[in-house]
């Protein structure tokens, strides 16, 4: 069928688009060690080495019973299984498992969350009807996003799904897609039930991304209505009612140190926008309503029997410069890297936007200092304030890309009155292209595996003109070897092995037991990760239980175990 001229110059862009989305998903992929993912080895390190049990509990105890939740006595001399923890990612590892080696399902899973995560970030711009330029920035945004190595347990990115944050990673991704169908669904009245659903899977998935995704519905309204304001009071009217705004909270934040107060001048400013556009608000309460019900079954006992929660007390960080401006100035282990070019973009992206009203800037921005505000203040509490960062992260990300999007749109505008507005159209439908060669040879650059680079004797790598030290190399990729090479990959496997050989026969020979075992980070983390002991029950078909457990918050006896941990170990 021919194509009318206006098609023909849709084509290119279109399939540069959709190169960008594959190719930065496959990255992941690529960079996770398919080889290993594939493998039928049972994957290993840090908690994902004994996230192992969950599934294979619930395929061979729970769903044969019926019931998505039940009591084991595998870990903690009896705990609540599942009870405590969001069962969705399990069930699609059990699903998988009806076709594939356990391993390679639940690798498959696990990684799913982040291979998915750009093209999420895509989906969502163009469910909200992004410039396809800036839908396609944001799935390499992501990308950078999937490969920060700032955080590695708190949630979001590679490191920390390959710390065992799996779920979280889905969840995420899933929350992307859940905010480009709301965008649609409130612009256009339809689509709830799809948004409705899509609320309901990351509620399944993860409850922190869930407060994510209502807090951003929230803000979502909240700036459309601050987005009509001018064509309902004037924009003179509009820019004076946001300058006494801003400067009201900056005296009320000098004012008082109490978070509550300061807290009180936006929420009063986000309630009057969001009762602006009520109609839409009312929306938005369906599509929760929708996503509520549907996730009932689990959200409302979780949250009924949330007073048996074991508190572990984590501190909250309170060096908040260094974690959301000055990130190599972290102290503490682990690879921390400047994010001041970062953070410029995303300078960018929310003055620019909101000097010309654009919307998706204006969203993100309100989402970026919420977060931002949130990790700030939130008090030392059961949730810790550290699992806020990932959102914080997410957003400046998203922001630089829409800060290099109105950069270039910019050029773009300026080039067509100069009568080269074609090139420059052209040049900005490259534009993702161009930002995914660069973030690709980044990413690569600090993971060590460029063509043609090698490593010095300091242990620095070198491509070109470029060095990286080995203070500040990526460790994903490594870290994806050692956890999907699985226990069987690891030379200690022997041992370990005997170790369980051992273990089962006595079971054999003495009836079924409980081991509480000794704490040694080198002689068991060389197993894989140190609590491969927990997998005791795994292994011996629940026969011996461990002590141990991986679900250290959701049984009240854990404390108890640890006591008796310390003075064994």
């Amino acid at each position: 069928m021919d194509l009318r001229p206006a098609d023909k110059g849709a084509v290119a862009p279109a399939w540069a688009e959709a190169a960008v989305v594959v190719a930065s998903c496959a990255a992941v992929v690529l960079w996770l060690d398919p080889g290993g993912v594939v493998s039928a080895s049972t994957p290993t390190g840090g908690d994902m080495g004994a996230h192992v049990w969950g599934p294979a509990f619930l395929r061979d105890e729970l769903l044969p019973a019926g019931s998505l939740r039940g009591w084991s006595p595998e870990w903690y001399a009896g705990m609540p299984a599942m009870q405590f923890y969001m069962v969705l990612p399990y069930l699609l590892i059990v699903a998988a498992d009806v076709v594939l080696p356990f391993g390679v399902a639940f690798k498959l899973v696990a990684i799913s969350g982040v291979v998915s995560m750009p093209a999420a970030a895509w989906l969502m711009g163009r469910l909200a009807g992004w410039a396809r330029p800036l839908r396609g920035l944001a799935a390499v945004a992501v990308l950078l996003f999937v490969f920060d190595v700032n955080f590695t347990i708190y949630g979001g990115n590679a490191a920390s799904t390959l710390a065992g944050e799996f779920a979280f990673s889905i969840a995420l991704s899933a929350a992307l897609v859940y905010l480009g169908i709301l965008w649609r669904s409130l612009e256009r009245g339809t689509g709830r039930a799809r948004a409705g659903v899509a609320l309901a899977v990351v509620a399944l998935c993860h409850p922190i991304p869930l407060v994510f995704a209502v807090t951003a519905t929230v803000l979502m309204v909240a700036v459309r209505g601050l987005h009509v304001l001018p064509d309902r009071i004037g924009r003179v009217r509009t820019f004076g009612a946001v300058i006494t705004a801003g400067v009201l909270w900056v005296a009320l934040w000098n004012f008082t140190e109490s978070p509550v107060l300061r807290l009180c001048a936006p929420v009063a400013v986000i309630g009057v926008l969001v009762a602006l556009e009520w109609r839409r608000a009312w929306r938005a309460l369906v599509i929760g309503i929708v996503g509520g019900l549907l996730s009932a079954f689990w959200t409302v006992p979780f949250v009924a029997r949330r007073a048996f929660l074991n508190d572990m007390g984590w501190e909250r960080i309170t060096s908040v410069r260094e974690h959301l401006f000055f990130t190599d100035r972290i102290s503490g282990d682990g690879t921390h890297l400047s994010i001041t070019w970062l953070l410029v973009l995303a300078a960018l992206g929310a003055v620019v936007g909101l000097a010309r009203w654009c919307r998706p800037a204006m969203t993100w921005a309100a989402i970026a200092a919420t977060m931002a505000f949130a990790f700030i203040h939130w008090p030392q509490h059961r949730l810790w304030n550290a699992r806020i960062l990932p959102f914080w992260y997410l957003a400046i990300y998203v922001l630089a890309a829409i800060g290099l999007w109105l950069i270039f749109d910019a050029l773009v505008r300026a080039g067509s009155t100069a009568g080269a507005g074609f090139a420059a159209r052209w040049l900005l439908s490259l534009l993702p292209l161009g930002a995914l060669v660069a973030a690709v040879c980044l990413i690569a650059l600090h993971l060590g595996n460029s063509p043609g680079g090698g490593y010095s004797s300091d242990g620095a790598y070198r491509w070109g003109p470029f060095t990286v030290s080995a203070e500040d190399r990526n460790f994903v990729s490594g870290w994806a070897r050692w956890n999907f090479r699985g226990y069987e990959g690891r030379p200690s496997y022997p041992e370990y092995h005997h170790f369980v050989a051992t273990m089962d026969d006595v079971g054999d020979r003495y009836g079924c037991g409980r081991l509480l075992w000794e704490y040694d980070r080198d002689v068991v983390g060389a197993y894989g990760t140190p609590m491969a002991p927990m997998l005791l029950p795994h292994w011996t078909d629940g026969c011996i239980s461990s002590m141990e457990g991986l679900f250290f918050e959701s049984s009240p006896t854990v404390p108890f175990h640890f006591v008796m941990q310390s003075e064994l170990s």
